[in-house]
């Protein structure tokens, strides 16, 4: 999750001195500059409820689908 914050930190105009990850600055900002902002907050709001799910007794290969699909849904739609 902390790249994850990283990435909407750089989208927020946060320098990289203010990054949990400053080295991976660089990746982040390409990553980050081609997702709308409010589609980086869905997602960690989507990631921290899984992890909030993952304590209770529940399909943990669901959990990790559900995270997936979530970070597929950022990735820009091929042929349109």
């Amino acid at each position: 999750l902390s790249g994850l914050r990283d990435a909407i930190r750089i989208r927020s105009g946060i320098p990289p001195d203010g990054l949990e990850n400053p080295g991976l600055h660089r990746s982040l900002n390409a990553f980050g500059s081609r997702v709308e902002l409010t589609s980086l907050f869905e997602l960690y709001d989507k990631l921290l409820n899984i992890r909030r799910m993952s304590g209770i007794a529940l399909n943990g290969q669901l959990l990790l689908e559900e995270s997936l699909l979530g970070w597929r849904a950022l990735l820009p739609k091929h042929g349109k």
